[in-house]
């Protein structure tokens, strides 16, 4: 029999603007508040009506077992000017089509290769800090996080100029999408006004070096071993054929903006805490010189570096990334016992789902051992999102691991990492969560050697 549909209640909100300016202006606080609503609420933003959903149950419904009843919605329609329809923002067929065809790129024999890569890089600009003198993580793993991307892809074919342009581009872009997503009409995009003439700008700007990235590249011999001979190489499992250029394009543009973006955010997080923790600190010191002897980190050594990975998983959960996002019912749908209408917009946050005290103990203090099997809890795992779930969850999430495990482990092989005194961290919320500045001091580290 089923069961009878729960009202589902409204946020209280200010005349004509709604909720609008708490989200845009206090994001954190006004997420974290919706709960005491209900599961689901009723928000509105401008003139909008949207629903929030704030149960890890429902928004694995939402995900899941209801999926094929709901499209990406508004902020992946506000992503494909900076993403095209690569796999983060296309829907249906279109998707799974492009999904199996990637995801050979991502298999087992390719990740050593991967893990080689990233960590040549990684010690080459982390090896590069000056001792004593203090390091913003926010401009150092950013770019550290665009060069491995642009090495994983194109190998050894880099041109410093292009992917500076698409490095300093993309902090443009991804501000846009958050203030179209949270804009109360689409006629704001469209103003000539110097925000959305620098959003453009930067679109182009992207566009044209992806471009020419890829024609340089196909002039040239090439290992096979990199990601974007792996797109080269995928075929449609139905129809033998290739990917269009359009989709090549769309996809390496998906690669390197938004799986360099995400995973030097994560990384960002990581230092953070262990630089504000020093048990955390000297633990993961510990573990890189119990398991890495003074070396470089290799493939087959990422799996023994369980703390370290339970650090940046913890830092996944109290600051994940994509920290709102968005579905749309294309049709009725019922996510537990709330009604969502046919076209109604649902956001949900994985920054408020993994702060839900029903599914975690002490949410909002920092606690990777929380992360050890015998701790982990069913309910844990379902309300932990950073990489999406479903049919949508990110194909890319093999080598995010890699990234930060091998990365934050040569920090910690190399050095000591000192918060920088009168400089607090904030969270900026844009399309990523990302800390407005984070100046740490390296100190050397006696036992650290590297190869």
């Amino acid at each position: 029999m089923r069961a009878p549909t729960t009202r589902i209640p409204a946020v209280p909100g200010r005349p004509l603007v709604g909720s609008l300016v708490e989200l845009a202006r206090r994001p954190h606080s006004f997420l974290l508040s919706l709960p005491r609503y209900g599961d689901v609420v009723a928000v509105r933003l401008g003139p909008k009506r949207v629903y929030f959903v704030n149960h890890s149950d429902l928004v694995h419904d939402l995900l899941v077992t209801q999926a094929d009843r709901f499209v990406r919605g508004r902020i992946f329609e506000k992503m494909k000017p900076v993403l095209g329809y690569g796999l983060v923002v296309s829907e249906g067929a279109a998707h799974r089509r492009q999904r199996l065809m990637v995801r050979p790129a991502f298999r087992r024999g390719r990740l050593v290769a991967y893990a080689d890569t990233i960590q040549r890089i990684a010690e080459q600009r982390i090896a590069s800090w000056t001792p004593g003198r203090p390091v913003d993580l926010v401009h150092e793993l950013e770019t550290l996080g665009f060069e491995v991307s642009y090495h994983l892809l194109f190998s050894t074919h880099i041109d410093p100029h292009l992917m500076a342009t698409i490095q300093r581009s993309f902090p443009t872009l991804l501000a846009g999408v958050v203030r179209h997503t949270l804009a109360p009409t689409d006629l704001l995009e469209r103003l000539p006004i110097r925000a959305n003439r620098d959003f453009a700008r930067a679109a182009r700007e992207v566009h044209t070096a992806i471009d020419t990235v890829i024609a340089r590249y196909r002039t040239r011999t090439v290992s096979g071993d990199d990601l974007f001979s792996a797109l080269l190489a995928a075929r449609d499992e139905t129809t033998g054929e290739p990917m269009t250029e359009q989709q090549l394009h769309d996809e390496v543009l998906t690669l390197l903006g938004a799986g360099g973006e995400t995973t030097a955010t994560t990384l960002m997080w990581s230092a953070y805490f262990a630089s504000h923790h020093k048990s955390v600190q000297e633990r993961l010191q510990a573990e890189a010189d119990t398991v890495l002897h003074g070396r470089r980190a290799d493939f087959a050594q990422v799996s023994h570096l369980a703390y370290t990975r339970r650090v940046v998983t913890e830092a996944l959960r109290l600051y994940p990334p994509a920290w709102l996002l968005t579905r749309q019912a294309a049709e009725g749908a019922r996510l537990g016992d709330y009604e969502i209408p046919a076209d109604g917009t649902v956001f949900y946050s994985a920054y408020a789902i993994q702060r839900d005290p029903r599914c975690f103990q002490d949410p909002d203090r920092f606690d990777p051992d929380r992360w050890l099997p015998a701790n982990t809890t069913p309910a844990q795992r379902r309300a932990f999102l950073p990489f999406g779930r479903g049919i949508h969850g990110c194909v890319g999430e093999p080598v995010g691991w890699l990234e930060t495990v091998i990365t934050l482990s040569t920090i910690a092989r190399l050095w000591t990492l000192r918060p920088a005194p009168g400089h607090p961290v904030t969270p900026m919320f844009r399309t990523n969560l990302v800390p407005r500045r984070l100046l740490v001091i390296p100190e050397p580290r006696t036992r650290a050697t590297a190869e």
